[in-house]
């Protein structure tokens, strides 16, 4: 769900998976980092996107690509974890 604010800030809602609950916070700090322009907080399982330069279909980008990102760290992570466990042996 968005919806523009009454001082023309754009904010967008989303919902977050089981899944996803454990990689949000680092999801939050890439935002933070590489989108100055964009607050982002969290209720329970919702994520809040606010930013007064983009529009929601722009936050929903952001949003997905992060937690995408995130996702794929974590795999890489038990990857890497999976191979130093063989050569270790």
């Amino acid at each position: 769900m968005s919806r523009w604010g009454a001082s023309d800030t754009m904010t967008a809602q989303f919902e977050i998976a089981a899944a996803d609950l454990d990689l949000t916070g680092r999801a939050c700090n890439w935002i933070t980092a590489f989108h100055p322009d964009i607050t982002i907080a969290l209720d329970g399982k919702t994520a809040i996107l606010e930013s007064a330069e983009q529009d929601d279909a722009m936050l929903e980008r952001v949003w997905h690509a992060v937690v995408l990102n995130e996702r794929l760290h974590k795999r890489n992570e038990a990857a890497r974890t999976t191979v130093l466990g063989y050569l270790l042996e």
